[in-house]
């Protein structure tokens, strides 16, 4: 295991001095103040942070708000280091995101103990990192094996993420989004060809086998662990908003927001796409199908969302770009 890499963030250069001889056998970086400190982290990726909360410019409270509403950083352990003793101001801090609080003056013992146990997580996180890229990269090599699946979740992946950063306000819940959109569609690896290439309409037995899928699909991603938060989304992405869709019958906001953006997008390339029992429909047809079922089949403020995305050129089409306006819709809105 590579040397930790600590940054210490603090104006005062006695303090950081005592903390960094504190800190022997970790690499350390210094900065004496936040912007500085930001900096660092961009160019640095420091395994940990220990950060000031009284700094003249830009303080702790601000540092650690800028650090953990970054999708980049928001992973990094931060722990404030501060005289502060009210409750109350501590509670603040861990309402901003903060992994530790550690009071002024500080033994070497007590440091170097909150140091490693801050540090056990991030390795961990890196760990879990690490097995669910490899897994996503299995099934996407999965997804090239099977007719109409490689382009199709790359699609619906790209869709649901640009709509997730209109309807959802945290980055967390937007990556996940996008994570479900290229896991959702696993469980159709367990159906059989000769039923993804059938021409003539699904017949009860092929319908059933098709709709097992989002729970194949769940009980694949189950096995790990960093999956977890996605399991509702994966599960529930064929929920209708009249709660007529599969395979729960959850209707409305019972459905899960990613969910309900996940069947906006997995819909939309379905629609626009070939498939041996139909010619893909164009881009109006599909919009027209999409405006008549929504708040039925489809939550209508996501629906709205997308096609506002459309509108404004916001999301990628693989096709053509198309030019829609609020007063020349062509009949499709």
């Amino acid at each position: 295991m590579s040397v930790a890499k600590i940054l210490l963030i603090d104006d005062n250069e006695f303090s950081l001095s005592t903390l960094k001889n504190m800190l022997f056998g970790y690499i350390v970086l210094t900065a004496k103040d936040g912007r500085t400190g930001l900096r660092l982290v961009m160019s640095e990726s420091p395994d940990l942070i220990l950060l000031d909360v009284v700094m003249p410019g830009l303080d702790g409270y601000s540092v650690l708000t800028i650090l953990k509403s970054s999708e980049d950083t928001r992973h990094i352990p931060v722990a404030l280091i501060s005289a502060i003793t009210e409750s109350a101001d501590r509670e603040k801090l861990f309402d901003k995101g903060a992994d530790d609080f550690i009071t002024k003056p500080c033994a070497k013992n007590e440091l170097r103990a909150k140091v490693k146990s801050l540090l056990r997580p991030k390795h961990l996180y890196e760990e879990l990192q690490s097995v669910t890229d490899a897994f996503i990269s299995m099934a996407l090599r999965f997804y090239s094996s099977k007719p109409f699946f490689e382009n199709h979740t790359g699609k619906t992946a790209a869709y649901a993420e640009a709509i997730a950063r209109k309807r959802m306000a945290q980055p967390r819940d937007r990556e996940r989004v996008k994570l479900a959109a290229l896991l959702l569609d696993l469980g159709r690896l367990e159906i059989k060809d000769d039923i993804l290439l059938m021409s003539a309409p699904f017949g009860p037995e092929e319908w059933q086998a098709v709709k097992a899928h989002p729970i194949i699909s769940e009980q694949m991603c189950s096995k790990i662990v960093a999956f977890k938060p996605l399991l509702p989304l994966i599960r529930h992405h064929h929920e209708r908003y009249d709660g007529k869709g599969y395979p729960d019958h959850l209707k409305g906001e019972e459905i899960p927001l990613g969910a309900r953006i996940l069947a906006v997008a997995d819909s939309f390339d379905a629609l626009t796409s070939d498939r041996p029992h139909r010619k893909a429909f164009s881009i109006p047809q599909a919009l027209d199908i999409m405006k008549q079922h929504s708040g039925t089949q489809w939550d209508p403020v996501v629906v709205d969302i997308f096609f506002d995305l459309l509108r404004t050129n916001s999301i990628p089409i693989e096709t053509h770009q198309i030019n829609i306006t609020k007063n020349n819709t062509g009949g499709f809105l």
